[in-house]
C-alpha cells in the first residue's frame, strides 16, 4: 500500500516570548540630570577636607579625582569651578623653595598663571604660613643663613613674604578669611646637579613670634593683607598673643578701621590662637561667627 500523502509541514515562525526588552534604554548622561542635583554632587564632590598647598608643578599631571571633574566638559567646568574655588582652603607660603609636595613662592606664581582671573576672585580662604628665618645648603654643602639673628626688614625671607602678601590681595580680590602662621628654624634645600633634594623640616620649626621685632614684621606683613578678612593666628605664648592684640588695635586705629567686631584668644594644644576680624567703615558685609579655617 502506497505511504498516504501528508500535507507538507508549514515552516513556522517562532515568536520571542522573552520577558527582557530588547530595544536599550535612553542613556542618562551628568548633565541631563537636574540642575539641583549637579549642585549637590558638586557640593559633595568638590571640597577638600584639608588645606589645598600650592606647590611648585609636578614633573607628570596627578591624577586625583576630585580635580578629574573639571575636565571633563566645559559646562561642567564652568559649573564645578565656582564651588570648587569657594569652598576650598588654600595654603600659600614663602618657604619650602621649589617643593611640589609644600607651599611655595614658586607655586604660587604658577598657581596664577594657570587659573584665570575670574578664579582667583572666587577664592574666599587663605591659609598662609610665614617664615621669619631661611637657611639652604649652598653648592659646596655649606651650611648658609639667609637670615642672621632676628628678622629685619630687607631680609629674603620677610622679602618675599612681603611679595607674597602683596599678589596675595591683588589677585585674590573676593578673599574674606585668612589663616597666618609664623615659622622659625630651617627650611632647606641640597642642589646635586640639576636634581634639588628638598629637605623640609617643618615638624621641628617652632611657633614663634618672640620679639617686638619679630611683632613689627609680621605687622608689615599683615598691613598688606587687611582689610576686611577674618584672620586666625597661631602663636606660641599667651605673652605674645596680647602683645599682637595690642600692636593690631593700634594698627586698626592708624588706618581707620572699625571697632574689634571679633577678638578671641584661645588655647589651642601648645599654641595660642588669635581671632580677630578686620573691617573697614565702609565694608558692609559683616561675616559672624567663628573662623571657618577651624
Amino acid at each position: 500500500m502506497d505511504k498516504p500523502n501528508f500535507p507538507l509541514a508549514r515552516k513556522r515562525e517562532f515568536i520571542q516570548t522573552s520577558p527582557y526588552i530588547t530595544t536599550q534604554p535612553p542613556k542618562t548622561t551628568f548633565l541631563s540630570l537636574p540642575p539641583e542635583i549637579r549642585i549637590i554632587i558638586y557640593h559633595l564632590a568638590l571640597p577638600s577636607r584639608t588645606i589645598i598647598p600650592i606647590t611648585a608643578p609636578p614633573k607628570s599631571k596627578p591624577k586625583t579625582q576630585r580635580t578629574a571633574l573639571l575636565r571633563t566638559t566645559k559646562q561642567i567646568y564652568t559649573e564645578a569651578s565656582f564651588y570648587f574655588y569657594t569652598r576650598n582652603t588654600f595654603r600659600f607660603s614663602n618657604g619650602s623653595f621649589g617643593s611640589r609636595s609644600h607651599a611655595n613662592p614658586q607655586g604660587l606664581q604658577h598657581f596664577l598663571k594657570r587659573v584665570p582671573a575670574k578664579h582667583l576672585a572666587l577664592i574666599r580662604r587663605a591659609a598662609i604660613d610665614i617664615y621669619l628665618h631661611f637657611y639652604y645648603w649652598g653648592d659646596e654643602g655649606a651650611a648658609v643663613s639667609w637670615l642672621h639673628g632676628p628678622p629685619q626688614w630687607g631680609s629674603p625671607a620677610i622679602g618675599d613674604a612681603l611679595r607674597m602678601a602683596d599678589q596675595v590681595t591683588k589677585h585674590l580680590t573676593g578673599l574674606k578669611f585668612i589663616s597666618l602662621e609664623w615659622f622659625e628654624g630651617f627650611d632647606t634645600y641640597h642642589p646635586i646637579g640639576n636634581q634639588p633634594i628638598y629637605l623640609h623640616h617643618r615638624w621641628r620649626i617652632e611657633h614663634v613670634l618672640q620679639s617686638s621685632r619679630n611683632a613689627k614684621c609680621s605687622i608689615g606683613i599683615m598691613e598688606r593683607l587687611l582689610p576686611g578678612k577674618m584672620l586666625k593666628m597661631i602663636v606660641m605664648e599667651e605673652r605674645m598673643a596680647k602683645m599682637m592684640k595690642a600692636a593690631l588695635d593700634k594698627l586698626m586705629e592708624r588706618n581707620g578701621l572699625a571697632g574689634n567686631i571679633l577678638h578671641k584668644v584661645d588655647s589651642s594644644g601648645r599654641a595660642w590662637v588669635v581671632h580677630y576680624l578686620f573691617v573697614r567703615k565702609d565694608f558692609k558685609d559683616i561675616l559672624s561667627g567663628s573662623s571657618p579655617l577651624g
